[in-house]
């Protein structure tokens, strides 16, 4: 393996790039990256000895270690994730995810990695994590029988390490010895999303993940680590029944609802009001037709609307646009 020309200065010193996930957020770290790669004159395979990832840091990480520069792995991000993103069922998000590695790393496998590198997943069954490393150096004994990413291809490794469960589906691979792993993102109980706006980049919300349910049924089968989450989550999930009975009673629900409006042609926009981050607010031209509580992932409301909107104003209601700080909540990104 190419360790690369930018050796250690010294045998004690180990160069360490570790990447978190987070969906669509990978936009963001790679705006750091950019300017690691500026200061450093050179890609960033030659200046790390181990180039860590999980979720969508998997991703980049992958691409650092081929050799990739920052900004074709930015033009890459924005050619391919926004289709994933998209998705609105696991099944569709997990298609476009599989799409997306096997266009941009092909049949390529661990040995051609540039520098060291760990894929980060999480085994299904013992929830446990699984690290896919490309150097026999990053080995914890059994040295002698070491395979570079298990014999897995590197597309493999990241699917795998992308699959939030249960944003995405579970998936199973076959080691190179043969074996079927079932296998999840490599932040399971551990990992954060933060949704921020695109406009502003005032942070939204931050969201944990697994759900509520997914930790019910893993402290069930005896999971330490869900059994000790589950009461916080018990009592957030009432809190939310309790929010949702609430936005029912308040929703946009009849067209009486709507005020008269003047014009030939009126084109609405869902926004986000600037005091009330998961507030939407209903608006045509500056003026502000309706607002209510909004929550991630509510993707379902907005034929609601267009169909409320339609039935109101009839064929003076020439569309509804999102603005980019709403479609952070509605789509959950």
């Amino acid at each position: 393996m190419n360790a690369g020309p930018a050796a250690p200065t010294s045998h004690d010193t180990c160069r360490i790039l570790s990447l978190d996930g987070g969906g669509a957020k990978g936009f963001y770290t790679l705006g750091v990256l950019r300017e690691i790669e500026a200061m450093c004159g050179c890609p960033l395979f030659h200046k790390f000895d181990l180039i860590f990832g999980t979720s969508t840091g998997a991703i980049i990480a992958a691409l650092l270690a081929l050799g990739s520069s920052v900004d074709e792995i930015h033009a890459l991000y924005l050619k391919h994730v926004p289709a994933v993103m998209r998705s609105h069922t696991s099944a569709g998000k997990s298609r476009a995810l599989k799409r997306l590695v096997e266009i941009v790393f092909g049949s390529r496998k661990f040995s051609d990695l540039k520098t060291g590198v760990g894929i980060v997943a999480t085994r299904w069954d013992f929830e446990k994590p699984m690290i896919f490393k490309a150097s026999v150096e990053q080995a914890h004994g059994r040295k002698s029988t070491f395979v570079p990413g298990f014999g897995c291809s590197i597309a493999d490794a990241v699917r795998a390490s992308c699959s939030a469960y249960p944003f995405f589906q579970k998936v199973t691979i076959n080691t190179g010895a043969g074996n079927p792993v079932t296998l999840i993102d490599g932040g399971y109980f551990r990992e954060l999303f933060d949704a921020s706006c695109p406009n502003c980049w005032t942070m939204l919300a931050i969201v944990s993940y697994p759900s509520y349910l997914d930790t019910k049924e893993a402290a069930a089968r005896g999971n330490a680590e869900a059994m000790a989450a589950l009461p916080e989550l018990e009592t957030g999930f009432a809190d939310w029944k309790r929010r949702r009975a609430c936005w029912e009673k308040e929703k946009l629900n009849t067209v009486e609802q709507l005020p008269d409006l003047q014009g030939d042609s009126l084109r609405f926009v869902l926004d986000v009001e600037p005091c009330e981050r998961t507030r939407f607010a209903l608006k045509v031209g500056d003026v502000t037709v309706w607002t209510e509580a909004g929550w991630y992932g509510c993707k379902e409301r907005l034929p609601e609307f267009e169909a409320l909107l339609q039935a109101k104003y009839g064929n003076r209601f020439a569309g509804l646009a999102v603005t980019p700080a709403c479609t952070v909540i509605v789509y959950d990104l």
